[in-house]
Formats: C-alpha cells, sequence, structure tokens
C-alpha cells in the first residue's frame, strides 16, 4: 500500500509539472503542428489548441483596437470640422446682422433722399409753373425752366443710383442668408457623421468586452480539463 501511495504521488506530480505552463512559442507551435493529433499526449494537444485559441483572440483584439483607435481619430476629425463649421457659421451670422444692420440704414438714407429729391421736384414743378403763368422775361423763364429741368434730372438720376445701391445691396442679403443655410445643412451633416463614428465606436468596444468574456470562458475550460487529467491520473494510480 505505500509502494502504491508513493507511486500515485509521483504520477501526480509528473502530471502537475506536464500541465503546470500551457503557454509555448510559435515555433514550439509550429513544431508540435507539424505532428498527427494522435502522436501528441494530452498535455502538447492542450497547448497546440490554447495557441490557436490565444493566437486567434489575440488578433480579433488587436483588429477591434485598431478598429476603435481609427473610429476615435474620425471622431476627433469630425468634432473638429463641426467646431471649424460652428465658427464660421458664427462669422457668418455676425455677417449677416451687419449686413442687415447696414441694409436697414442705407434703405433709410434712400427713403430720405427719395423724400427729399421729390420734395425738390415738386419745388422745382410749381416754380417753373410760377414763372410760366407770370410769363416775366421769357428768356430768362425759358432758362431757368432748363436749369430746373436739369436739375430735375439729375435728381431723378440720383434717385435711380440710390434705388440701384439698395438693390445690390439686398441681393448680397439675400447670398449671405443662402450661405447661411448651407452652413447650417453642413453643420448637421458633420454632427450626424460624428454621431455615427460614436455609435460604432461603442458597439467595437462592446464587441471586444464579449471577446474577453469568451477568452476566460476559454481560460475556464482548459482549468476544468486540468482537474479532469488530474482525477484520470489518480484514478490510474
Amino acid at each position: 500500500q505505500g509502494t502504491a501511495a508513493a507511486a500515485a504521488a509521483a504520477a501526480a506530480g509528473v502530471f502537475r509539472l506536464q500541465m503546470s505552463d500551457l503557454e509555448i512559442s510559435e515555433a514550439a507551435y509550429q513544431a508540435l503542428r507539424s505532428h498527427p493529433e494522435d502522436a501528441l499526449n494530452i498535455r502538447e494537444w492542450v497547448q497546440l489548441r490554447f495557441f490557436e485559441a490565444r493566437s486567434l483572440h489575440k488578433a480579433e483584439a488587436e483588429k477591434l483596437r485598431t478598429e476603435i483607435e481609427a473610429l476615435r481619430e474620425n471622431l476627433h476629425a469630425s468634432s473638429t470640422r463641426a467646431e471649424r463649421a460652428e465658427r464660421q457659421l458664427a462669422r457668418s451670422e455676425v455677417a449677416v446682422a451687419d449686413l442687415t444692420k447696414e441694409l436697414e440704414h442705407q434703405g433709410q438714407l434712400n427713403r430720405t433722399h427719395v423724400d427729399r429729391v421729390s420734395a425738390d421736384l415738386h419745388t422745382a414743378q410749381e416754380k417753373v409753373q410760377q414763372l410760366i403763368d407770370k410769363g416775366r422775361r421769357f428768356d430768362e423763364v425759358s432758362r431757368e425752366a432748363e436749369k430746373l429741368r436739369q436739375e430735375a434730372a439729375s435728381l431723378r438720376e440720383a434717385a435711380s443710383a440710390a434705388r440701384a445701391t439698395q438693390l445690390r445691396v439686398e441681393k448680397e442679403h439675400a447670398d449671405q442668408t443662402e450661405r447661411l443655410a448651407h452652413l447650417e445643412a453642413e453643420h448637421r451633416l458633420v454632427q450626424k457623421d460624428a454621431e455615427s463614428h460614436e455609435r460604432r465606436a461603442r458597439l467595437l468596444e462592446e464587441t471586444l468586452a464579449r471577446r474577453d468574456e469568451e477568452a476566460a470562458e476559454l481560460r475556464t475550460k482548459v482549468d476544468s480539463l486540468r482537474e479532469k487529467k488530474k482525477e484520470l491520473a489518480r484514478r490510474a494510480a
């Protein structure tokens, strides 16, 4: 009985020594893989399977980390574009506000100028009519009337120029408004792109977490296999 116990203890020690380290190098893996599976002992077979499972997990984890890093860089670039678009949008809003004020000011000046021109024109017309009605010094009246007509024509030209200026300012305002709408649309698209990248990053992080859980389950199975081998060794002894 003492001899059997010593033999069992020796066998258990050998088994523990064989199963103490499952991690092997790439060269050792290639050497084991070149042998038929039925020529491998249990420790070698477990080392082979553990190396393959661990290599697969490392490759998947590295791939996921690379994708997450790329998405983070894309998210940073999208955030930078969004901030730049927001700054440009703010500058455009300020420009539109200034242009609106200028348009209102120019419109007020134009209305004042048109009113003054209309009043001057009305006064000139009244003066011409008075001179014609009085009939004084026909030549002087004619020259004065011609002068007033020229002044009226000049006033009309000034009114036309003021109107053209107002139309130009209104067109610039419309162009700025259209550009502002375009920038707002681009800003919304950039925000959507950033949100999409964030969702993708979260999905990849969740996938990486599941892979880590699978690796933990694999390690648990390997530990269970070790226990079973120990039990077999005890029964064999």
